[in-house]
């Protein structure tokens, strides 16, 4: 389809090709500690990843969001978090026992996604020990590797890590979460908005997902012309009225996207994804564009992947 304003075409891109991309990016980066970034390695450490995302939105949007958060933080049962690209899982490992110790009749698990599972510092490797039957199902099913404490303190709080692409982490995650954080990670990822979908599907309701530098990967809108992050925004949030969706002053900072689950329905990107070539300058790239209207088959929908 040749789009004359900006003279490109789109062509199909099959789903065996995008899967096959995704794990050769993902296997490119293997290993390597800080390709997910938890935090600015290059200076200390003086708050979490988790707070420094809060701190981009304004006084208003932050009680919203923090309130929301210690509503479901302080339901009982067994509480979930997940960093994604917690890179030594420092920040990971602070929130959760935050919690862990501001409610301690409840029980939190703590799971952080990297490239590389020796660089996470979640105390002792527990598939270095003995497991447990449930620990063994984890590993054995999916790859979710159980960390204990260094101290053997009886606690409320446990800790996994997994080293897989994001994307397909959370395809097949088996667990609701309620809690999701990820800041500098978004814009290494192959396909940013599909990661977010699932990301979005996979939150228990009253669940909360923060997420900085998701809008560094541009967006075409059905035209063929790059769609601002104030449309997307906007068009997020009328597509799913059962989320709540929280933008940061982009003023500040690489945009910080909050969402809010509220009911239980999957979460709609309405974007396609395909290769677009542009003939000016002969190149090739994989692109996603926005529309409403159901686009030919050829057109990977994230919504249906």
């Amino acid at each position: 389809m040749i789009i004359p304003k900006t003279n490109k075409i789109r062509t199909a891109i099959t789903q065996a090709e995008l899967e096959k991309t995704l794990a050769s990016v993902f296997e490119s980066h293997r290993g390597k500690g800080y390709y997910y970034m938890d935090h600015d390695h290059d200076h200390p450490m003086r708050e979490t990843a988790y707070d420094l995302l809060l701190s981009y939105f304004d006084d208003n949007q932050r009680r919203v969001i923090e309130s929301q958060i210690q509503r479901t933080m302080s339901q009982i049962g067994t509480r979930r978090i997940m960093d994604q690209g917690c890179d030594h899982a420092n920040s990971l490992s602070m929130i959760t026992r935050r919690f862990s110790e501001q409610y301690p009749e409840n029980e939190y698990h703590g799971y952080g996604v990297s490239g590389s599972l020796n660089d996470m510092w979640l105390e002792e490797r527990t598939w270095e020990n003995d497991m447990t039957i449930q620990q063994e199902e984890l590993l054995r099913d999916h790859r979710i590797y159980s960390f204990k404490s260094w101290n053997d303190r009886a606690e409320n709080a446990q800790f996994f890590g997994i080293e897989d692409d994001i994307h397909k982490v959370m395809k097949r995650f088996p667990f609701p979460l309620d809690l999701v954080f990820s800041d500098n990670t978004y814009f290494h990822l192959f396909m940013p908005w599909l990661a977010m979908k699932r990301t979005a599907d996979k939150l228990a309701v009253g669940g909360v997902a923060l997420i900085r530098t998701l809008f560094q990967f541009p967006v075409d809108s059905a035209t063929g012309r790059p769609m601002s992050d104030h449309s997307l925004v906007e068009l997020l949030g009328k597509d799913n009225p059962e989320y709540e969706i929280i933008s940061s002053n982009p003023e500040r900072s690489r945009r910080v996207l909050a969402v809010v689950k509220n009911g239980d329905a999957e979460f709609k990107t309405n974007q396609y994804i395909c290769s677009v070539e542009t003939a000016e300058c002969d190149s090739k790239s994989i692109r996603t564009f926005y529309s409403k209207k159901q686009q030919p088959v050829d057109f990977l929908a994230i919504d249906t992947l």
